[in-house]
């Protein structure tokens, strides 16, 4: 005789709970959205608090914590002096040099139209669009470099919590010792320590490797005659934090003043191949040796996340989706039962 079929239905306690999790979620989603102006400049700071931290203990070991922080602080401020001062001379050059990107784009056009004429094709310069289609170039061009314009807007707000962040730092472990107890605040500190030191292997590697890449980049261009070549040495630079995604932008805008510079076509051809060449080689030769498979990522995730994390917060929550991803892998890695969604984010 054949059994009853067991009923599966969840009981009505499991049912609110899930449904009670998930009002939470969306909540919180919600409340991060809306504090943007608030959370962003925390979440940066939290960021390189963690990244100077390193520096700043070594220095402690020669002079006074305080005079170390100090040294932070004033080459941080100078950094920010020096990239908004790049970036306004480096736009303003490139507005400078419009007009005369405007007089070769329209002659290699027209060039063209009357090769295409001659053999019977009913085109003009007129129908193809040529003054909407050069504005689109160098608003993509214009584009590639406003990221950090609102980057650089919230640095003050950024600076004042990472000095309050980094003058606590030192009273974190004390005030989780008389909170948790000594032996609980040290089973939750030792994920903590070995997430941040992941954290800034990671961000250290990838900044050499992302060196490289500006470098290459901007050699390649000076090279060829490309305006500009260091400030696409640059952006290949910025770019290459984000994964896979950042290689495919850094190429465009070089190649795009390339087709604006230059009357023959081969000189955008060679820039595109060449960059491709750059981004490919760098990215799927030597990152992957460098960075090893601990810190790899899936590169679906990370597309996700920026996806995600820019309608959440814009251009800046595109910038901050990969350090987001990275320190939830890491921090999920640090967890028997969430170890599994860890190597679903992994790479490899």
């Amino acid at each position: 005789m054949l059994d009853a079929p067991k009923d599966v239905t969840p009981p009505p306690a499991s049912r609110f709970g899930g449904g009670l999790l998930l009002v939470s979620v969306v909540l919180t989603l919600a409340a991060l959205k809306s504090a943007a102006v608030v959370v962003i400049p925390l979440f940066l700071a939290v960021f390189v608090a963690i990244l100077v931290r390193p520096p700043i203990d070594f220095m402690s070991r020669f002079v006074p914590r305080w005079s170390a922080l100090g040294v932070i602080l004033v080459a941080m401020v100078g950094f920010f002096i020096g990239a908004w001062t790049f970036i306004v001379t480096s736009a303003q050059a490139i507005a400078d040099r419009a007009p005369d990107y405007y007089l070769n784009f329209r002659y290699m056009l027209e060039s063209g139209v009357q090769w295409a004429a001659a053999r019977g094709a009913p085109l003009t310069t007129d129908n193809l669009g040529t003054d909407a289609v050069f504005n689109w170039i160098m608003k993509v061009v214009s584009a590639s470099i406003a990221p950090i314009f609102s980057f650089l807007g919230s640095t003050l707000l950024v600076t004042v919590m990472l000095v309050l962040l980094l003058m606590e730092s030192d009273l974190v472990r004390p005030k989780m010792d008389r909170a948790f107890g000594v032996k609980r605040a040290a089973q939750v500190a030792a994920p903590l320590s070995r997430v941040m030191s992941q954290f800034q292997r990671y961000f250290f590697t990838k900044t050499i490797i992302s060196g490289v890449t500006g470098l290459c980049t901007g050699l390649f261009t000076w090279a060829l005659g490309i305006d500009f070549a260091y400030i696409w040495g640059v952006l290949a630079f910025l770019l290459n934090f984000i994964p896979n995604v950042g290689s495919i932008i850094a190429v465009v805008p070089p190649t795009l003043i390339a087709l604006v510079q230059f009357d023959a076509l081969s000189y955008p051809t060679f820039t595109l191949v060449g960059l491709s060449a750059i981004q490919v080689t760098i990215g799927n030769v030597i990152d992957p040796r460098v960075m090893g498979r601990s810190l790899a990522l899936s590169p679906f995730f990370v597309f996700a996340g920026m996806i995600f994390w820019g309608w959440m917060w814009g251009i800046a929550g595109v910038f901050l989706a990969v350090p987001l991803t990275v320190l939830l892998r890491m921090a999920f890695e640090q967890f028997e039962p969430l170890r599994p969604l860890a190597i679903m984010m992994s790479g490899v």
